[in-house]
């Protein structure tokens, strides 16, 4: 499987596909990490907020939608978030008291958001 990520600009636009990692000077002439998404080989890569940037776990919810990292995501009643964690993806309550594997429940599950604003493609 080709990983894929999805990240958001500083429009407030999702990009999905490569994540491509460097560097960059700040205004202080520090160094500071920066993330680009590349749609294919043949298109110029986006800068995108490192903070949003989301790896797409190879799995769909019950209506077909791409879960990524950070989704949120509803199931049983409980809202939960999804993480990368110990190697695999879990999905977690905000308080953390419920871990659930997410490969147990994601037919089960429906995404509602993410903290950085709706993330899926329409």
């Amino acid at each position: 499987m080709r990983y894929k990520f999805r990240g958001k600009d500083q429009r407030g636009q999702w990009h999905y596909g490569s994540l491509v990692m460097g560097w960059m000077y700040d205004e202080n002439k520090q160094p500071e990490d920066t993330a680009y998404i590349q749609h294919s080989i043949h298109h110029a890569a986006n800068w995108v907020d490192l903070a949003t940037v989301g790896q797409y776990t190879g799995l769909n919810d019950r209506y077909d939608k791409e879960i990524y990292e950070s989704d949120d995501i509803t199931y049983n009643g409980r809202m939960l978030r999804v993480v990368w964690d110990s190697g695999r993806f879990l999905a977690m309550t905000l308080d953390d008291v419920v871990c659930i594997d997410l490969h147990e429940i994601n037919e089960k599950s429906e995404i509602f958001g993410n903290p950085y604003g709706e993330g899926q493609k329409a």
